[in-house]
């Protein structure tokens, strides 16, 4: 019984092989692979929203108040975040909130050490949107941060982000 078994295992085997069972199959590309074409966010697509107040944005010299993250009049980091993945491409981050002081808007990956964008902002009132910053990715990340860093006697709110693919 056992050798009728194997025969027929045997095959079936056979049967795979000659009708090409092993042909590769289009697959699920990889968690953080480059998108294809197809797969990629066509120009003007929203790729990312978040509010200053979510928990994926941290603050060194801010609290958050009332979903927005306002400046403490200290100098340093009022925000960086969301260390979220994104694949290669030419985005545009919209930054929304108010400031009557200047600050720096950069967007950084690889723990800060590569810098894909860089601007300083000039104050403004209730601006939304308070600026933006065009960056382009060579490569997909796998911790965008954005960063909000201001200076001593800031009084600057951040209301969100937006990246959109352009």
């Amino acid at each position: 019984m056992n050798s009728v078994l194997i025969r027929h295992i045997g095959f079936a085997l056979a049967v795979l092989l000659i009708t090409g069972c092993n042909r590769s199959e289009p697959q699920a590309p990889e968690v953080g692979a480059a998108p294809t074409a197809a797969s990629a966010p066509a120009s003007g697509q929203l790729v990312a929203e978040l509010k200053a107040s979510e928990p994926s944005i941290k603050t060194q010299v801010g609290t958050k108040e009332q979903g927005d993250l306002a400046a403490t009049g200290k100098k340093g980091v009022l925000a960086h975040g969301p260390y979220q993945k994104l694949g290669p491409g030419r985005y545009l981050l919209t930054v929304e909130g108010a400031t009557s002081t200047p600050f720096v808007l950069d967007v950084v990956s690889a723990r800060a050490q590569n810098t894909h964008g860089r601007k300083r902002v000039a104050p403004g009132k209730d601006a939304v949107p308070l600026t933006s910053l065009p960056f382009d990715l060579p490569t997909s990340v796998d911790d965008l941060e954005i960063r909000v860093i201001v200076p001593e006697g800031a009084d600057t709110k951040l209301i969100g982000y937006k990246i959109v693919r352009r």
